[in-house]
């Protein structure tokens, strides 16, 4: 399925080193963390789309001499056919599948604004690591998504000026899933704080909890990514977590995720009135939720550990060492 696109503004590219691919709508606190971060483990190029983003976030991006913005006249909440699971193919998911002929032959990585590649120790950098998996003959990797945690859900609204590795600091030990090469999706085992935050409410107000989420099972969050790959290779990625192929979860990363942030709640109001995300952003409901009835609750849990860099996530079961 071919789209419109138009080009907002042209960064350097050296059409070899791998890039990040982003889909952006007003992340004015992640911006300059995500760019420092991504910078700081070797990348050099960024190609983000756009999405109806106002005036200080396109000022942002206009300023980054490596990236390359495009936009068109396509809202976050149109699909285009279905995924695997029947679901309907929204915008993002669309434009992340389509990556792979965007920027045809390149590493690239698939990243929210608000996910930050973590990497398996020893290795520091992109260049390290992709060196490593050519090595290996492996066109991917594959990532848990470690949701990241402040001791309760008021702590969310800190200063933008702080980083979010200093105030959400938690996240709970895995291992999250288990990969079989057989399967395109990973059998989910835990699926972390937003999991425990769902069964909290189940328990503690359930006519509001059903007010929301009616007679759905309470399943688990989709807590993993195939966010890097090689372009080129012949596989395909699949809606915005998978690709077409079984994968393993050797020689993996990991994405420090962060949904408990200073602006979490103006995405809350914005994604309920215009339930544009999943069935309706009935999972940005479930926050508004958590907000008004847990705001004090302890997030810390008997699966808690802190983060102290990329050990801390091989220690709990998220993160191997490689050789």
């Amino acid at each position: 399925m071919r789209l419109d696109f138009r080009t907002m503004k042209r960064g350097h590219t050296s059409r070899t080193g791998a890039v990040v691919f982003l889909v952006v709508r007003d992340e004015d606190y992640f911006l300059p963390y995500f760019f420092a971060h991504y910078r700081r483990i070797g990348f050099e190029e960024f190609l983000v789309y756009a999405d109806r983003c106002s005036a200080p976030t396109l000022d942002f991006l206009a300023a980054q001499s490596d990236t390359t913005v495009f936009t068109g006249e396509y809202t976050y909440g149109q699909t285009f056919g279905t995924l695997l699971t029947g679901e309907p193919r929204q915008l993002s998911s669309l434009l992340k599948e389509s990556s792979v002929e965007l920027l045809p032959d390149r590493w690239v990585l698939v990243a929210d604004a608000d996910e930050f590649l973590i990497f398996p120790p020893p290795v520091h950098t992109i260049s390290e690591f992709i060196k490593l998996l050519a090595l290996k003959n492996q066109p991917y990797a594959t990532a848990p998504m470690v949701d990241m945690y402040p001791q309760h859900l008021a702590m969310r609204n800190y200063p933008p000026t702080v980083d979010p590795f200093d105030v959400s600091i938690f996240f709970d030990a895995g291992p999250y899933y288990s990969w079989d090469p057989k399967k395109i999706m990973p059998d989910v085992h835990h699926a972390g704080v937003r999991h425990r935050l769902l069964q909290l409410l189940a328990q503690r107000c359930p006519s509001d909890l059903f007010a929301i989420y009616g007679e759905r099972r309470i399943s688990p969050p989709a807590i993993y990514k195939v966010p890097l790959l090689r372009h080129g290779a012949g596989i395909r990625r699949i809606g915005d977590h998978a690709i077409a192929l079984g994968t393993s979860a050797a020689n993996g990363v990991a994405l420090a995720h962060f949904k408990f942030s200073p602006c979490l709640d103006r995405k809350i109001a914005v994604a309920v009135e215009e339930g544009q995300h999943f069935k309706g952003s009935v999972e940005y409901k479930l926050f508004a939720l958590a907000m008004a009835k847990l705001p004090f609750e302890s997030l810390v849990g008997p699966r808690t550990r802190q983060f102290t860099g990329p050990d801390s996530f091989v220690a709990a079961n998220l993160l191997s060492t490689l050789d």
